[in-house]
């Protein structure tokens, strides 16, 4: 059983040095965003008492942070509702010096904070803390911005880089959100079609979970009517 569960952001940068670096349950979203990922991360720690902790990879160069100091700059106007409630709510409120004070000190803060707050909800002792990925260390082969795509996955323990190849997708032009409810994932969902410009979106089906995949791509058409989803197994 794992004893750590793995927080991170959805960046199509980050599966390979996280899979580098970092062992336990893998969970991700746009920006890292623990507020968003908290029924998530509160579930899985409920259900495996040897969870002892939880450790959150934030990182530079964050499209979802540009997203948040954009809208703070006036332009709040190019994020739909869905955002706005998930992610740029967060921080309202908050002052920072220009991105990268975002990145590398307030959005540190923010999701500490909302770390701390996991334990209580949980009922008992887990430990918390926020690590920051310099992206610019970080290589990434020229990919044709054609080939990307956004992969829903359920928290696991296996490889991200794995369950990329077995969808059929490519490795650093993937975007990758890993949360039990689709639900929860409307959001980010939405920043990477409306704001990435990300076409494709492909549910990583389990054989021992058809009956959820149906429900989730219910979710998704209900939630955007234009958006064909894709099935990929990933087992």
């Amino acid at each position: 059983m794992a004893e750590r569960i793995v927080a991170t952001c959805m960046d199509r940068r980050l599966p390979q040095k996280i899979g580098a670096i970092a062992d336990g349950i893998h969970v991700s979203n746009a920006g890292c965003n623990i507020a968003a990922m908290r029924d998530t991360l509160v579930a899985l720690a409920r259900q495996d008492k040897e969870i002892r902790e939880i450790v959150a990879y934030v990182h530079t160069d964050c499209g979802a942070m540009g997203a948040v100091d954009d809208a703070r700059n006036g332009h709040v106007h190019k994020y739909g509702g869905r955002i706005k409630h998930t992610l740029l709510d967060v921080f309202m409120g908050r002052s920072w010096k220009g991105r990268d004070d975002l990145e590398r000190r307030e959005n540190v803060g923010v999701q500490l904070k909302a770390l701390e707050e996991i334990p209580a909800l949980v009922g008992r002792e887990i430990a918390v803390r926020v690590e920051l990925i310099e992206t610019s260390a970080i290589k990434v082969p020229e990919i044709d911005h054609s080939e990307f795509a956004l992969l829903i996955l359920k928290p696991s323990e296996s490889s991200v880089p794995e369950a990329i190849s077995k969808a059929g997708l490519k490795q650093f032009a993937t975007y990758v959100v890993q949360l039990l409810n689709v639900s929860e994932a409307l959001g980010d969902i939405e920043l990477t079609i409306n704001n990435l410009h990300v076409g494709r979106v492909v549910l990583g089906v389990a054989a021992s979970s058809k009956a959820q995949t149906l429900s989730d791509k219910q979710t998704l058409k209900s939630a955007f009517p234009n958006l064909e989803p894709e099935e990929a197994y990933v087992e």
